[in-house]
């Protein structure tokens, strides 16, 4: 079973995959698959995947084990995944469902669009959903992104380090290079 995050120092690792980031969806994968393997085995089925964007929903092509439901603050973000996908159009800053629970959230590159403020409510809320498993992904560091076309969800509002996350309970690994684009920090609680 995965380290839930108890020793915060032997929980982090940096992995340098190149010198200016490190974080294509293959490098990133792998990075799960090496932090997470429970994530692939037949012990989940339900899986909350927060924010899935105008242009990608990363690792759609590895979850098609799970019963997927799609949460998405930006509502013509989910235009294209109605009928294929269970959808939620609210903001996770402000959603919390005592009913509705799935085995895995995972929340991967939005924890940056939500301010250091915001963070630690919204991911004890997400942490009161998940049964099981909670998996973050976001860039290391700064990494400035304005908002993406009509979206004003889109724009990064916070810069976050493996201390932020480390000290909510987490486990966390980086690859690439601190403040580089394409850097990524994967962060996972595993929930009794």
């Amino acid at each position: 079973m995965e380290n839930n995050g108890a020793n915060r120092y032997s929980n982090y690792k940096v992995i340098l995959k190149n010198k200016r980031g490190g974080g294509d969806e293959g490098q990133r994968f792998e990075q799960i698959r090496r932090n997470i393997p429970s994530f692939f085995s037949q012990e989940f089925k339900d899986l909350l995947y927060i924010g899935v964007g105008k242009i990608h929903f990363q690792f759609k092509n590895y979850l098609r084990k799970y019963n997927v439901t799609l949460l998405e603050a930006y509502r013509p973000n989910l235009e294209s995944y109605v009928g294929k996908y269970i959808v939620i159009n609210a903001d996770i800053t402000k959603f919390y469902s005592p009913i509705l629970r799935w085995d895995v959230i995972m929340w991967w590159h939005g924890p940056e669009h939500i301010t250091k403020e915001e963070l630690p409510s919204t991911l004890m809320n997400i942490e009161k959903m998940a049964k099981k498993l909670v998996i973050l992904g976001c860039p290391w560091g700064i990494y400035v992104k304005e908002r993406y076309k009509d979206s004003p969800y889109d724009t990064h509002k916070n810069h976050i380090y493996p201390k932020d996350l480390l000290e909510l309970g987490y486990s966390v690994e980086t690859i690439g290079a601190l403040d580089h684009p394409g850097s990524n920090l994967l962060a996972w609680k595993v929930l009794q």
